[in-house]
């Protein structure tokens, strides 16, 4: 699971991957092409560099002891923080869902 978090919102990263002369821009579900930093009327500042953040979390059985642990990389794939973490008795969904709470610590 990725999540790409900025100061900004994901919307703006979406755009700004999307958002090019060459292809006339992002297109919205409404159809129109939106031109960079606006959206709806309103402006968006766009916010680089992101940063990646890949979680994973696991049990053995179901429930059973669990770990999870994230990485968090700048915009170029360099290092920036790892972390891990385990529960005695958990599910894996709830592995899953606590490496993203863990991952999002560190973004913070």
């Amino acid at each position: 699971m990725e999540l790409r978090a900025q100061s900004g919102t994901v919307a703006s990263a979406a755009r700004a991957e999307y958002d090019s002369e060459e292809d006339g821009g992002m297109t919205p579900l409404g159809g129109a092409p939106m031109s960079a930093g606006e959206h709806n009327g309103s402006k968006l500042d766009r916010y680089a560099p992101y940063v990646t953040l890949n979680i994973d979390g696991a049990s053995h059985g179901n429930p059973g002891p669990a770990g999870m642990g994230c990485v968090l990389r700048n915009y170029d794939g360099g290092f920036i923080v790892a972390s891990v973490d385990y529960v005695p008795v958990g599910t894996s969904f709830l592995a899953e869902a606590l490496a993203m709470r863990l991952g999002l610590d560190q973004v913070h």
